[in-house]
């Protein structure tokens, strides 16, 4: 079990995190991985509203935060399913990360969208939408639109608010304390979409007049008071420990076809560009590439290794791809070998009874021409010969 509290020297313990250096893009490219989530996101008849109460700036959205609705969206994540926790608008938090730079000052409002799984230590997964004043009224998002506008026929889903599906987040985990001692740490999944998504001004200033009090609040987060702040700001030079950044988060169906399991995400590099690392030739390296996990970092035949002993320990037996491929070549090898000895013992067979029918001294027995036992033998025999070295090859093939 984790323990109760985070370690203050190499965990973020903070949220929002702070980047103090210069974003760029080539700084993002850097870090950048092909990381993607499965969204479902769920629809509704009556346009969105903001409850009242302490928590004013929270959208009528969520099973915890709702008003009786019947669908609630959903993520997969990690092959894990996160329900919808709360949707609200408030104050930007994460202006320091944003491209092109000059969308800081147009930056003062997010979208913060909370998914949660409370059987995980990693519990909560945070999207967060920055919201850029430069759009126009037609192009605004209309889920936002029936927000401000008090709509109440139509379809409304939250999937309107999202930007392009090759747009760029970043990504960093952060480290939550257990509230008690004899709780244990959580982890926050955080993933900040960098270009932000366009909302006009005239549309943000109708959704500022539905909060109570005309004011966005800060984010309201129902953690925030376990967070040890002790890692909350990093530079370039941390980029590379502390954060990645991906361009596929809302790509999953052109993803997903990519990658064989999204929870242990494959990269294969050319073995060169290893050097002094333990590798185990026959697993490690195909086809001179080395298969990576790149949610870990760790070769790709130890992540499996590890995920078979917990399959096993649960009862389930594990697919081997390497014995599977073995198992058909050698089954492929069998065969041809079992055709091949068939033609040849069935070319022994008509060339000796050709030979014994075309020569006067051979086979002649009172004038009547024979066939010898030997033979006439040739068929029988062969086929309980093959048969048993087939059986054998498949048995040993399969125990291999």
């Amino acid at each position: 079990m984790p323990p109760a509290k985070c370690d203050y020297n190499t965990n973020i313990t903070s949220f929002p995190l702070l980047f103090s250096g210069t974003p760029t893009a080539e700084l993002y490219n850097s870090v950048i991985q092909p990381y993607s989530i499965e969204f479902q996101w769920a629809s509704r008849s009556v346009s969105p509203s903001f409850l009242t109460g302490t928590v004013k700036n929270v959208i009528d959205e969520s099973s915890i935060y709702g008003s009786g609705l019947s669908n609630i969206s959903t993520i997969r994540y990690n092959n894990t399913l996160y329900n919808l926790y709360s949707v609200q608008i408030c104050s930007a938090s994460h202006k320091s990360w944003l491209l092109p730079a000059s969308n800081k000052d147009q930056n003062t409002e997010d979208l913060v969208i909370t998914f949660y799984n409370p059987s995980l230590t990693r519990s909560y997964v945070i999207i967060v939408l920055p919201i850029i004043k430069n759009g126009t009224i037609a192009k605004d998002p209309a889920y936002l639109t029936a927000l401000g506008s008090g709509q109440t026929n139509g379809t409304f889903t939250l999937g309107s608010c999202m930007p392009d599906k090759k747009s760029l987040f970043i990504y960093y985990s952060t480290c939550l304390d257990g509230y008690t001692e004899h709780q244990s740490t959580q982890t926050v999944s955080v993933f900040v979409a960098v270009g932000g998504i366009s909302v006009s001004s005239s549309l943000m200033t109708s959704i500022k007049g539905k909060i109570t009090g005309g004011a966005v609040p800060v984010i309201n987060l129902p953690f925030t008071s376990y967070f040890a702040n002790k890692i909350s700001s990093i530079d370039n030079t941390d980029i590379e420990q502390y954060v990645l950044s991906t361009n596929d988060l809302l790509n999953y169906e052109g993803i997903k076809n990519t990658y064989i399991d999204l929870s242990v995400q494959q990269r294969d590099d050319p073995s060169s560009a290893y050097k002094c690392v333990a590798l185990n030739p026959e697993k490690d390296i195909v086809d001179g590439k080395i298969k990576v996990d790149i949610e870990s970092g760790e070769l790709l035949s130890k992540v499996l290794a590890e995920r078979d002993a917990i399959m096993a320990a649960s009862g389930v037996v594990p697919q081997n791809p390497s014995t599977a491929s073995k198992f058909n070549k050698n089954m492929n090898l069998a065969l041809g070998i079992f055709f091949a000895l068939l033609i040849l013992l069935g070319l022994i067979y008509l060339i000796s009874s050709w030979w014994t029918n075309s020569t006067p001294n051979m086979g002649v027995v009172g004038g009547i021409v024979y066939t010898p036992d030997w033979v006439a033998k040739i068929p029988m025999y062969g086929v309980m010969v093959i048969g048993a070295g087939l059986i054998g090859f498949i048995v040993g093939a399969t125990v291999v």
